[in-house]
């Protein structure tokens, strides 16, 4: 077979050629879409393109913060998170001359420029196992046309056994011997960064030589000058430029010419916006997390958690690669997103969901939890939902006296309510007018359930609820973060609020 491979390789490279270097790597050819995008250009483009930069940074960052974990799932399905693992503490040094934060800011930079990363195991992880990174751009996966299974990778000129390396991969669309690669997302972003550098350097040039301003030209259309002559109306104009005139007087025929580009149009602003704005799209990044201003906090939430989301799907690729390490299919190696705060909210509307499945439907309390993904739940799996709601509180008897409450109190705890639910839904950016119907709803049920007459609490609390929603709206849409957190201080959740509206409803 490697005889048969030394002699299929110079047919392979025709007609596979490498396509030419665009991005940070000194070449300006183009790469149709019919070749696949190289590894070395595309991590290249963090040289040249500073969006592309701020986006591999911020995500290499951010993954290479996250702990890894060890995850153990017995024959029931019960996980429990390991205290340790040799797989864990190779990754923490991974060689003598890397460090783990290191090696994998730098294989998550790799995956989200070429959409390929590999790391090269030697030896036996927790005794003399040594992790090294890869270059994506040098490592080739040489696959076998009988069976479309890699039977090893090319790097520097060596051949290495599929079990040596560990491919995180991403998607592709080549078919045939080059099935196994996945395509870089610079690839789509490359005629606009490529426009975008050429404005750059057009820019550069006019700086370097200065904005244009008039051009002379003799006044008779047939009139030419010689060598000599354009030599002295130069020479003339650079003089006077020089000395800070702004008009120069000439002793002949001559039409001055203004020219209007300016250096605002040599610029190309949108052009730089739009390039931007793709690059930011593509690699998944939102504006708030590059420095951009412009949005306010509820908006701000909702993209952290967007990006964060799209990391965990990222990560995922890592975890099945490095859980092969562990010779063991009932252990894994995680990233643990427990402690990123963007994702707290989607945490807790899964623990709501899951108390719901108890309480609505008798699921186990451990059954619920690995349903909506706490598999490592510290719950008993024996309990029952009948036990639980054993152990609650009894509710009182209904035949202990209840007691009256004023339109007042109802009104103030209702606004005190209220004031929490405004602003977790700010927070996440969902404020629109459902919540003010659901609002009036609230109160409405709570006036009828005190003894006031149905079709007037719920035409006393559709006002009282519009008056409500409309101060929030008015504070959130000035995109403040501290107005959103200053959503309960607001007038209307005061008690003066309460007290004078519930003279409305006695009315």
């Amino acid at each position: 077979m490697a005889l048969f491979d030394r002699l299929l390789a110079p047919i392979t490279r025709w007609l596979y050629q490498e396509p030419a270097l665009v991005a940070g790597s000194g070449g300006t050819g183009s790469q149709p879409a019919n070749k696949l995008y190289d590894a070395k250009n595309a991590l290249s483009a963090m040289a040249a393109f500073p969006w592309f930069w701020a986006c591999l940074d911020v995500i290499s960052t951010d993954l290479s913060g996250v702990p890894l974990v060890a995850v153990h799932t017995d024959a029931t399905g019960n996980r429990t998170i390991l205290p340790s693992h040799p797989v864990l503490d190779m990754l923490s040094r991974p060689s003598p001359q890397c460090s783990g934060v290191a090696m994998r800011r730098q294989l998550y930079a790799d995956f989200s420029a070429a959409r390929e990363a590999y790391i090269r195991v030697l030896g036996t992880p927790g005794v003399d196992g040594v992790a090294i990174r890869l270059h994506p751009g040098d490592v080739t996966p040489n696959v076998d046309p009988r069976t479309g299974l890699i039977e090893h990778y090319d790097w520097g000129g060596q051949q290495i056994a599929p079990s040596e390396i560990l491919m995180i991969r991403g998607i592709g669309w080549e078919s045939g011997i080059r099935a196994s690669r996945a395509e870089s997302p610079v690839h789509s972003l490359a005629a606009g960064l490529t426009a975008d550098q050429a404005a750059r350097d057009f820019a550069k040039k006019a700086a370097n030589s200065g904005q244009l301003e008039i051009m002379l030209k003799p006044s008779d259309p047939v009139a030419q000058f010689g060598k000599n002559g354009v030599k002295a109306v130069t020479d003339m104009y650079l003089t006077a430029k020089q000395a800070g005139h702004g008009m120069m007087v000439l002793n002949r025929a001559l039409d001055v010419v203004p020219l209007s580009i300016n250096s605002r149009d040599m610029e190309f602003p949108q052009l730089h916006v739009d390039v931007r704005d793709e690059t930011l799209a593509v690699m998944g990044v939102p504006p708030v997390l590059v420095g951009l201003p412009g949005a306010n906090y509820g908006t701000a939430r909702q993209q952290s958690r967007t990006y964060w989301e799209r990391r965990k799907h990222d990560a995922k690729l890592f975890d099945d690669e490095l859980s092969r390490l562990t010779g063991d299919p009932s252990i894994r190696i995680e990233h643990d997103f427990t402690d990123i705060e963007a994702l707290q909210t989607t945490r807790t509307e899964r623990q709501d969901r899951a108390e719901k499945w108890v309480q609505g439907f008798g699921v186990k309390p451990a059954e619920a939890a690995a349903y909506e993904g706490f598999d490592d739940a510290p719950v008993d799996p024996d309990i029952t939902a009948g036990e639980v709601s054993a152990m609650r509180p009894s509710a009182p008897t209904v035949n202990e006296p209840q007691e009256t409450r004023s339109a007042e109190d109802l009104i103030g705890e209702w606004l005190h309510d209220a004031s929490g639910r405004y602003e977790l839904l700010a927070g996440q950016g969902l404020l629109d007018r459902s919540a003010e119907a659901m609002e009036a709803g609230l109160l409405t049920a709570s006036l009828a359930a005190n003894g006031h007459e149905p079709a007037k609490a719920a035409r006393f609390a559709a006002g009282v609820a519009q008056t409500v929603h409309d101060a929030v709206s008015t504070i959130v849409d000035r995109s403040s973060a501290d107005g959103v957190i200053g959503i309960k201080s607001l007038r209307v959740f005061g008690p003066e609020f309460a007290a004078t509206v519930s003279q409305g409803l006695a009315a």
